[in-house]
């Protein structure tokens, strides 16, 4: 029997075509029609910037977070341009490559200049034997080749010799060039990669980022050339990799987007992955102990969640709003006061459901909302939301600014749903331009500041790893000076380290347990309980965080 909808839901949709009929008035089209003048008047609490503006007078946040990220910064002390250099081509688009390229004085990618041989273009050419017009024809041996490189890539740090991986030896060989440019790279003071766009409308959302996840790629080769050399028992060139490896996190991660913070985190958590295999290579000296904890210590903190949150994501959400203010973006496919009268949703009695397309059509509500609102308060509704967030990142205190963040994710998720009620939407419609604003400028933030707290716990985990590993190395050190391990993490200073590390997650010291000569110190991780060490990466049962003596096998 064919669903019959309730009567209520008969008597809704009847309402909402007469008052969107209404107040739709001279806009109620087929088709939705931007708007010719401005409707958006650049403020500090509207645009949040006022310039560049572009030739419709709205303002190009592109160019002006390139001003902000880029500027002061000369060529000669930027490590992306060498970065750029050495990875070339790269799997995920010449094209836009190019554009990065250009935009900081680079020529075009031209054969005959430096590529790094990707893993997965390796892989490709491994395998290219056993395919016909990019068909596979014999999978057997496409499998098995594909799953020997595999295996070899996600093999656990430790030292190896070509015999053992001769496809990993042979990439390795390949790259030279392009690796001994990453690490001239990483010595740079300053890292600026320009966002760019494709075409003059596409909004900085859309902005490609094709070398930063080259740069994973690179990390993976280079962890894996650290140990290629601990296994010949070069022990300074296997350190002179992780150190890049080290470098080249923090740098990445204080690009101007989230992703280059989660690359960078990425790649330190790889580098301190291989640290331990380093530092207990039977020839590593105790002044190499020294100085690779040093080194460590002076870098610049991994990670840059709280600035990219304050400028790029802002500016990424008002330029959307802008977009859909002028007409260039679709309301319906970014707020949910809008979704429940067009599309399907929650099937609750509490949401609005499914109405055919001859009742609503997205186009007329679309036109409806999209030029009966006030962007300037939807606007104005984001900074504001953005301001309420800046202030929480700033609290140094990871425990409290967690709490803070929670409260703040708790109270965008039950704006939104109370966005999504009947009485929303009626109210949505009946309301004033100023309202139907603040709303809009609420569902659209509901949309993109979600699952924050994920971002810091990631940020904390990595800084974990680097501070337990460089407490390990002290540890290290005085056990090659003292002929046993400390008593006490106290032991260590002021010789080793300048203070007991604490651990971020609790305020309180890291643990630290020894048997022998064999130690483990580590953080309890974003549980906050004492799992003896252990991380599942799994289930996540465990996830403690720390540096192992022995390394794991």
């Amino acid at each position: 029997m064919p669903h019959q909808m309730p009567y209520r839901r008969i008597l809704y949709g009847l309402f909402v075509i007469g008052a969107g009929l209404t107040l739709a008035g001279s806009v109620m089209t087929t088709k939705a029609v931007a708007p010719t003048e401005p409707v958006i008047v650049p403020s500090a609490t509207t645009t949040r910037v006022t310039a560049p503006l572009d030739a419709d007078g709205y303002v190009d946040y592109l160019a002006a977070l390139n001003q902000h990220r880029g500027q002061d910064i000369s060529p000669e002390e930027n490590a992306a341009i060498p970065l750029l250099e050495a990875i070339g081509f790269t799997d995920h688009g010449l094209a836009d490559t190019n554009l990065i390229r250009i935009e900081l004085g680079l020529p075009a990618w031209a054969p005959g200049m430096l590529n790094l041989v990707s893993i997965g273009e390796f892989v490709d050419e491994k395998t290219a034997g056993f395919k016909e017009n990019g068909v596979v024809i014999d999978a057997e041996k496409f499998q098995a080749v594909s799953n020997r490189i595999t295996q070899q890539i996600q093999s656990k740090p430790q030292p190896w010799k070509e015999a053992e991986f001769p496809d990993m030896a042979e990439l390795l060989q390949r790259n030279t060039d392009s690796l001994k440019l990453v690490s001239e790279a990483s010595l740079r003071p300053k890292y600026y990669r320009p966002m760019v766009r494709r075409d003059p409308h596409e909004t900085l959302l859309g902005s490609p980022l094709p070398d930063v996840q080259a740069y994973r790629d690179l990390a993976r080769q280079l962890s894996m050339r650290a140990m290629l050399h601990l296994g010949h028992d070069r022990v300074q060139e296997a350190q002179n990799d992780l150190l890049t490896l080290h470098r080249l996190a923090s740098q990445i991660s204080h690009g101007a987007t989230i992703v280059e913070s989660l690359v960078g985190n990425a790649i330190d958590e790889r580098a301190t992955a291989a640290d331990a295999q380093w530092a207990a290579h039977p020839q590593t000296t105790r002044a190499q102990l020294a100085t690779y904890r040093q080194e460590l210590a002076n870098l610049p903190p991994i990670g840059d969640f709280a600035n990219q949150l304050n400028d790029t994501e802002r500016f990424v959400s008002l330029d959307l709003m802008q977009a859909v203010a002028r007409g260039r973006v679709k309301a319906e496919d970014f707020f949910p006061v809008v979704r429940p009268i067009t599309a399907a949703t929650s099937s609750e009695e509490s949401h609005v459901e499914l109405f055919p397309d001859w009742v609503l059509p997205e186009q007329v509500m679309h036109n409806v909302v999209g030029w009966s609102a006030d962007w300037n308060v939807s606007l104005a509704t984001i900074n504001q939301l953005y301001d309420e967030i800046a202030e929480i990142v700033k609290d140094p205190n990871p425990r409290t600014r967690a709490a803070a963040l929670a409260a703040f994710n708790t109270k965008l998720h039950e704006e939104r749903l109370e966005l999504q009620t009947y009485g929303a939407v009626v109210s949505y419609v009946l309301g004033s331009s100023q309202s139907r604003g603040e709303d809009t400028g609420k569902s659209f933030a509901a949309e993109l500041l979600t699952g924050l707290q994920t971002y810091f716990e990631t940020d904390n985990r990595v800084k974990m790893r680097r501070l337990t590993t460089i407490a390990g190395l002290a540890i290290l050190e005085y056990r090659t000076v003292k002929g046993a391990c400390p008593v006490s993490l106290k032991d260590l200073v002021p010789d080793y380290l300048s203070a007991v590390p604490e651990d971020i997650n609790t305020g309180e010291p890291l643990k630290y347990v020894t048997e022998g000569l064999n130690f483990n110190v580590y953080s309890v991780g974003k549980n906050r309980e004492n799992d003896g060490g252990r991380a599942d990466t799994n289930n996540q049962k465990w996830d403690d965080v720390g540096f192992t003596m022995p390394p794991l096998p």
